[in-house]
This record gives C-alpha cells, structure tokens and sequence, in this order.
C-alpha cells in the first residue's frame, strides 16, 4: 500500500511539473556537451536534472555557484609569483631603463635571462 501511496504522490509532482515545464535550448559544441554528459553519468545524473540543479541552485542563492574571471585564471603558486613580483617593482633598484629603443631593451632582456639562466646552472651543480 505504501508503494502505491509513493507512486501517486511522485506521479502528481511530476504532473505539476509538467503543466508548468518550459523548455530549454542550449547551443554548444558537440564535444562540450559529451564530456558534460559524461561526468553526469558518473554522478548519477542526466543532463536535464544537472541543468535543473544548477537552475535551482542559481534562483535560491541568487548567484552563480562558482567564480567567474574577466581575465585568466591563475594557479595559487602563479598568483604568488605576481604578487612577489609586483612588490620588487616597487623597489627602483630592480627596475630596469628606461630604453631609448625596442632593440635595447631586448638586448637587456636577453642579457638578464642569460645571467639568470648561468646563475641557475651554477645552483644546480652545487646541490
């Protein structure tokens, strides 16, 4: 009895869900949509429960579940690497130039990585 009870109370959501159900269409590429559908299937998933979700998860938090980025995404490591960096320009002893031509300043470039690259080989040797 309890079974016909779950059946009829699933069936009415699923009627109530239909008589108000839009549909959806989405374009992207071929290989997009597989890979996706690939990793909702591991889940447990189809596509259209995922995009429910994800729907569902938009319209009670009121954002998107996870960071968006205007520029390029960075590694942790990458992030700190900029950070050091920024803060050793502010020093003008690291500061190079200014150049009165392009072609200086690359010969000051390929210079500086020459060194840089004879420092690390000298490193390496003594480790």
């Amino acid at each position: 009895m309890d079974k016909w009870i779950a059946i009829v109370r699933t069936s009415a959501i699923i009627d109530r869900m239909s008589a108000d159900a839009v549909k959806l269409q989405v374009r992207m590429e071929r290989s997009l949509k597989e890979e996706a559908e690939e990793v909702f299937a591991e889940m447990g998933l189809d596509t259209t429960t995922a995009v429910r979700i994800f729907f569902t998860k938009v319209a009670r938090t009121r954002s998107i579940p996870f960071r968006l980025n205007a520029g390029p995404e960075f590694t942790p490591e990458q992030e700190a690497r900029i950070l050091e960096a920024w803060e050793e320009s502010k020093d003008p002893a690291n500061l190079s130039g200014p150049f009165s031509s392009t072609a200086k300043l690359f010969k000051h470039l390929d210079a500086e990585v020459s060194k840089n690259e004879k420092a690390e080989k000298r490193a390496a040797k003594s480790a």
